[in-house]
């Protein structure tokens, strides 16, 4: 036995959310059983393997196909035949006002909504209604955990995030501040005074005679 549980909503008041559980046998088109609850009301159906048979033919489409778009719309996933999975649709569920009835719609891709089925609900046992309301607060409380999980994993990438921008911007600084070193003027040293060679020079002194500077002695010799 197998079976699946999901929140869908329904076009007539889309702000109410419903609890769909589906329990199939062998393989959905071998027929469902089909329970709707609101959280305080439940109802069930079923629909057999007959029906969904007469609604291929009547949409003119492969039964196989046929149950891999209900798989799709009741469920909220499907497989293909050949293994892989089969391409997300909108499907619309309507459901009358007195909850006897409730049917789905494929929505095409040009907008064109295509029934595909329905099934006539009833009240459900206590047992059932109680169950399906526990299974709404599992739910609930399923779904509050996910959010506080997804929570703190934002968290902890924007506090990575963070670091690692703060790790960069010291990088960034570091970088910036060797290059300045590396453009400004080298330091003076005296040792990188530029030297000036004095070869010599003359000068005149009184009385007609001249004396040089011998520069290799720092001398002064008479000319």
């Amino acid at each position: 036995m197998s079976g699946t549980v999901r929140q869908i909503s329904v076009v007539l008041d889309p702000s109410i959310p419903y609890f769909l559980r589906v329990d199939w046998a062998e393989d959905l088109g071998a027929g469902f059983t089909l329970a709707l609850s609101d959280g305080s009301s439940s109802w069930i159906g079923e629909v057999p393997e007959e029906e969904m048979t007469g609604k291929a033919t009547e949409l003119g489409v492969k039964r196989e196909k046929y149950v891999e778009d209900l798989h799709q719309a009741l469920t909220g996933g499907g497989e293909s035949e050949r293994g892989r999975v089969a391409e997300k649709e909108e499907y619309l569920f309507h459901l009358s006002s007195d909850h006897c009835c409730l049917s789905y719609d494929k929505k095409t891709q040009r907008g064109v909504l295509v029934n595909m089925g329905a099934v006539e609900l009833h009240p459900a046992p206590v047992d059932l209604n109680r169950e399906m309301i526990a299974h709404t607060l599992e739910h609930s409380a399923d779904l509050e955990a996910e959010n506080r999980r997804l929570q703190e994993k934002n968290q902890t990438l924007r506090q990575e995030r963070q670091h690692l921008l703060a790790e960069l911007t010291v990088k960034s600084k570091a970088g910036d501040s060797i290059k300045e070193e590396e453009d400004l003027p080298q330091s003076f040293h005296p040792s990188q005074a530029p030297t000036v060679l004095i070869r010599g020079c003359r000068w005149a002194e009184p009385g007609g005679s001249s004396a040089k500077w011998d520069t290799p002695g720092l001398g002064c010799v008479p000319g």
